[in-house]
């Protein structure tokens, strides 16, 4: 009996390399499996196959959290063991992107991997794949992606976590039932293919459309999850989602920015009829919404809740200063209190703790409203600021290339004179630069003017700077025509346009074969080379009216040895 015990003792002492690796990278360690894989070496390659008993190698392979703490890249780098090979979890989530998954195959499956060590980690993967393999038996033709979210895809799951799993069903091909029967139907049948698997999930399942619409709006459920989730399986959805994520193509629009943060006073409204859970999540929520929107509103993308506080804190207090430090300690309070309820260290919230929190909520919402309407005026006045400075700078530039001296004084009766009497402008250009922006202003010093009023101003006033634009480089390329000298040799007519640095020369107007040569200083030039129409309109644009030159006798001599021709005639069009 005593043997029993010891030998009992014995099986459960932990494996000296897993102790080691432990001692190195802490609670960064998730998990160590003694993995088998195929050994596929060229010279013994025909010969097992003809055996049928394919060559095998043990690897040991340690997971080592890589995306919470930057000091374990560190410890990875110095790791100078031989028995086991490191894979940060960075590496196995990028080999899902690629839409490589033989090497998590390898590790969650029992009959080619042993467990070492797991945090819950392999135990959340294995889960996940079985899960996986069942919903594509059986619906395959209406599953798009499968995305693993939650604390297994940030590596900070325990051995009695749940998995997160979140589903995108296609239903653009939809006939015989509304969209809200095929997502009711689905998901009752992933539900049931879940609980017959023996693991925890938490699912979600969501139509296509819906997906796209929230991502759109860069609701933060799902940019987090197109941002931080692993794909288990993708039809080739998931990698262009998080393209446009990644290049910042999927902007907050400013409903979506309004609709999080009135969020906030809604659910302090309804949280006093709610039970324990549901008021901790529901005065959780009324902070960090408006907290999400406020860095929404300034240009930031949604963060995990997480990061939130200290995200806030960062552009908030310590950047921008426009808020104070005591409701950045409110956010990680009541983030500390839901952790706590979620994770079964709070039992109960005391009616004054309860109480608090509802006070600090109501001032949160309160101090978010005066600091929306701080950040809503500041971006206006920048706004308009930016479209009449940069308005005022294109009509400048264009009465320049007219060559009209014009001040800020003189400058809208000189763009009626000049720029719309002259028809190179619309009214409708006229009255925006004349009178919309100016409106614009007086509407906002009298607190009248929307944020998606300015948001209009500003799009029409890129409208207008690129019309102006254009006039300018028309006229820039029109007072280029004093370069261009015609000439008549070997009885074609051709035609050369001098600038400061270089000629180009067409010695067959009817062919339009264009040539081009350095200038030198005395007005000769080399032989020219080939070139092109376009060449020759960048150098009409870039040139100024100063850096012209004519033809002189130098000139005309190199254009006789270019063309071959005894004679140059210099004619008058």
């Amino acid at each position: 009996m005593a043997k029993k015990q010891v030998s009992k003792k014995e099986s459960n002492k932990e494996d000296p390399l897993v102790s080691e690796l432990k001692s190195i990278f802490n609670e960064n360690l998730i998990s160590v499996s003694k993995v088998e894989f195929v050994k596929e070496e060229e010279e013994e390659k025909e010969k097992s196959k003809e055996m049928n008993l394919p060559k095998t190698e043990e690897q040991i392979i340690a997971v080592v959290n890589d995306l919470v703490d930057e000091k374990v890249v560190k410890l990875m780098e110095n790791y100078k063991g031989t028995k086991a090979k490191i894979l940060p979890l960075s590496g196995l989530w990028q080999s899902c992107y690629d839409q490589k998954y033989e090497l998590m195959a390898a590790i969650t499956n029992p009959q080619s991997s042993k467990v070492l060590f797991d945090k819950g980690f392999v135990k959340s993967l294995t889960a996940a794949q079985v899960l996986k393999s069942m919903a594509l038996e059986k619906l395959k033709r209406y599953i798009l992606s499968i995305i693993l979210v939650g604390s297994t895809s940030r590596g900070t799951m325990h051995e009695f976590s749940d998995v997160d799993l979140s589903f995108v069903i296609d239903d653009t091909d939809v006939k015989k039932m509304s969209r809200h029967e095929v997502l009711a139907r689905l998901r009752g049948m992933i539900l049931q293919m879940a609980s017959q698997t023996g693991f925890q999930f938490n699912i979600q399942v969501y139509l296509l459309t819906d997906f796209w619409q929230s991502l759109k709006d860069t609701q933060p459920v799902i940019f987090s999850m197109v941002r931080d989730g692993v794909p288990l399986y993708d039809t080739g959805m998931f990698m262009p989602w998080r393209t446009l994520l990644k290049t910042g193509k999927m902007k907050p629009s400013p409903e979506a920015v309004d609709q999080f943060f009135k969020t906030g006073r809604l659910l302090i409204e309804d949280v006093n009829n709610s039970i324990k859970e549901i008021v901790i999540e529901r005065l959780f929520l009324s902070m960090f919404n408006p907290a999400q929107a406020a860095t929404m509103l300034v240009g930031i993308p949604p963060t995990h809740h997480g990061d939130t506080p200290k995200v806030f804190k960062k552009y908030f207090v310590d950047e921008y200063k426009l808020i104070e430090p005591k409701y950045v300690d409110y956010l990680n309070e009541v983030l500390e209190l839901r952790k706590g309820v979620e994770y079964g260290k709070i039992s109960e919230i005391s009616p004054e703790k309860f109480l608090e929190q509802m006070n600090h909520a109501k001032e949160f919402q309160d101090r978010m409203d005066k600091l929306f309407k701080d950040i809503r005026t500041d971006l206006i006045k920048k706004s308009l600021e930016d479209a009449e400075k940069k308005c005022t700078q294109a009509v400048m530039m264009v009465l320049k290339a007219m060559n009209v001296k014009a001040t800020e004084k003189d400058l809208v009766d000189l763009f009626r004179t000049k720029i719309f009497d002259a028809g190179l402008v619309t009214q409708k250009d006229y009255v925006f630069f004349v009178k919309t922006i100016k409106n614009a202003f007086i509407d906002f010093k009298k607190d009248l003017l929307t944020t998606e009023e300015a948001s209009i101003i500003e799009k029409n006033a890129l409208d207008f700077i690129n019309r102006v634009t254009d006039i300018k480089e028309m006229l820039d390329i029109k007072s280029t025509e004093r370069s261009r000298v015609h000439f008549r040799a070997n009885n074609i007519n051709g035609e050369m346009w001098i600038f400061k640095e270089e000629i180009y020369i067409i010695s067959d107007l009817k062919k339009m074969t264009i040539y081009k040569s350095k200038l030198k200083q005395d007005g000769s030039f080399e032989k020219p080379a080939l070139s092109n129409t376009d060449e020759l309109l960048e150098t009409r644009k870039s040139s100024k009216l100063d850096e012209m030159t004519s033809v002189n006798s130098a000139t005309l001599d190199s254009l006789k040895k270019a063309l071959n021709a005894s004679e140059v005639e210099i004619t008058i069009v």
